[in-house]
């Protein structure tokens, strides 16, 4: 498998080493293919979302009938079960909104950290000065929140700040096909991922013993239900298509669409006042929420 977390969130799951994997690409009537092992594998020039559908979405006639499914943007396609390899973490964020997410209004982050430990130095007014910090227990390194607003209440009351992560994966449901793809997680669906994480040096060890290529585990993606959503569930498994395969595929999508977006979003989040509305001390900052607008609004 791609990876494991270098304490609390690793920016890449490829080594250095394999983000710098030539890979031959040639030019058919319908734009550029990848040659992987003698097979033409067609590069795509967009990124696409896939998002779990909540019982609440059914008042769109699209999703009637889909509740708990898994839905791909653009391709307009439902499942049950993806198979992903990791690419990379977009985005981690921590945000405490001035209300409910509400996608007719103008949701403003009244505090917001890049990090879960400092709080954004563009804002002028933090709730905080520190969001958290990092600790050290018996599963490894860990983020504990120290800000009032970002723990949990004795009686289970969810936190007002809280995590979310956007992440890239490489589609290889259908292994003729494989495609870029972007998830959005929070609340549960971060807690999702953050169980996935502990069981990485676990997968590796059975790798090594059963001298199998790590790289060669992907990600089965399924949903379950919980009291109150539908959430997602990430189970490591041994592909006899052989992703690591795909390796320098998902290097290409890194380097050519995902890493140089991300970064751009993040020059306009912390560098660039441009696009950063102050009311008073709250800050809406459009790359900022949008990197976490469709976990907001689904909440898994």
């Amino acid at each position: 498998m791609a990876g494991g977390f270098n304490g609390v969130v690793k920016e890449e799951f490829l080594p250095e080493t394999m983000q710098k994997r030539n890979m031959e690409i040639t030019f058919d009537e319908d734009g550029d293919v990848a040659l992987i092992n003698g097979k033409k594998y067609p590069l795509l020039t967009d990124v696409f979302t896939i998002r779990i559908v909540q019982g609440s979405m059914s008042k769109d006639p699209k999703f009637k009938g889909h509740d708990g499914e898994l839905y791909i943007d653009g391709l307009e396609e439902f499942s049950t079960e993806r198979i992903l390899v990791p690419i990379t973490v977009v985005r981690f964020m921590q945000a405490m909104y001035n209300g409910p997410y509400d996608p007719k209004k103008e949701n403003k982050a009244v505090c917001y950290s890049f990090d879960g430990i400092a709080p954004s130095p563009k804002l002028y007014s933090p709730l905080s000065t520190v969001c958290g910090e990092i600790k050290y227990g018996k599963n490894g390194v860990y983020q504990e929140p120290i800000c009032p607003k970002a723990v949990w209440g004795p009686n289970g009351e969810k936190p007002e700040c809280r995590k979310s992560i956007v992440l890239a994966f490489l589609d290889i449901t259908d292994p003729e096909l494989p495609f870029p793809l972007r998830m959005a997680l929070r609340g549960s669906g971060y807690a999702a991922w953050t169980k996935l994480q502990r069981m990485y040096n676990r997968v590796q060890n059975v790798a090594r013993l059963k001298r199998q290529n790590a790289y060669d585990y992907a990600l089965r993606l399924t949903v379950e239900e919980n009291e109150t959503y539908y959430v997602p569930v990430f189970t490591p498994v041994y592909d006899e298509s052989k992703p690591s395969k795909f390796i320098p595929m998902c290097a290409h999508y890194l380097t050519t669409y995902i890493k140089p977006n991300e970064e751009k979003e993040r020059l306009s989040d912390e560098e660039n006042t441009k696009g950063v509305k102050i009311v008073g001390d709250a800050i809406n900052t459009a790359g900022a929420e949008a990197a976490v607008a469709s976990a907001e609004e689904f909440e898994f």
